[in-house]
């Protein structure tokens, strides 16, 4: 969470943003092909371990920045530094280095 600021995903697909102020319904709702299994924040971008669906650099806004399909399945993801990121796959046990 930033400020009243809070992302969360789930199996249903959607990566949701929410004001901590006003819970009764997510602020905005951003879907993918599979489960939103990790979120990272950094900054105004969200790194998002889309399962099924890859890697994905999202903004704070929900606007798609980038897409990292991969073929085994999206399963963990890290910030290096303000241009690269790490992101591993579960089936076949590969790290995967990201430049943005």
């Amino acid at each position: 969470a930033q400020g009243d600021t809070v992302f969360t995903g789930s199996y249903d697909r959607n990566l949701m943003q929410w004001d901590r102020r006003n819970l009764k319904g997510p602020v905005s709702t951003l879907s993918f092909g599979s489960g939103v299994w990790r979120l990272r924040w950094r900054d105004d971008c969200l790194l998002v371990a889309a399962m099924h669906d890859g890697f994905h650099l999202i903004n704070v806004q929900l606007s798609r920045l980038a897409h990292y399909p991969t073929a085994s399945l999206a399963y963990g993801c890290a910030w290096l530094d303000d241009r690269t990121v790490l992101g591993c796959t579960f089936y076949d046990h590969t790290v995967h280095l990201l430049a943005l």
